[in-house]
């Protein structure tokens, strides 16, 4: 598993933690193992690694007697997934998208991560894409939203005065 050059902040740490969670997954361990070594609970395993669409229906259609390519994938593109996945509103992703991320940081290259996930490696692309643009556009919107500057204020409106302003069919 690839490690991050920065320091790591507690997001970061719980990150690094899910990694080695699907590190084990992946090694065939059960979910009991995987909680005993965290010191956490069986379910609470389930639902970290659901959150990265590690499932027992993906595990099934992985093609986990196959080896990985031997290729890793560049540090520029770890780094990426590293910051991705750890950005505050990371939780916003799918399932899916959170999973190749997760893969990335890893060091796996998109065939890889692909024989993994059961799916093909154009999807793996489009997933990383999604998740890029995703995450970009939700923190654009959210800081556009944060800086507006510049919206009119409403005076509060005098309902009493309206009302006693209106005639009996409901004009003026």
């Amino acid at each position: 598993m690839e490690t991050p050059k920065r320091p790591l902040t507690k997001q970061r740490q719980n990150v690094a933690r899910l990694l080695r969670m699907m590190a084990r997954w992946w090694d065939g361990w059960t979910l009991r193992q995987v909680a005993e070594e965290h010191g956490i609970s069986r379910q609470r395993v389930h639902v970290l690694l659901m959150s990265v669409a590690c499932t027992r229906k993906v595990r099934d259609l992985a093609d986990t007697d196959g080896t990985d390519s031997g290729h890793r994938a560049r540090a520029d593109h770890v780094d990426r997934a590293w910051e991705l996945l750890s950005h505050r509103i990371a939780h916003r992703l799918t399932p899916r998208q959170r999973g190749v991320l997760a893969w990335r940081t890893q060091g796996l290259v998109p065939i890889d991560i692909a024989r993994r996930m059961g799916c093909r490696v154009q999807t793996v692309h489009d997933l990383l894409v999604a998740a890029r643009r995703q995450l970009t556009r939700m923190e654009t919107s959210g800081l556009r939203r944060r800086n507006r500057q510049d919206v009119p204020t409403l005076e509060p409106i005098d309902i009493e005065a309206l009302i006693s302003n209106v005639g009996p069919h409901g004009h003026p």
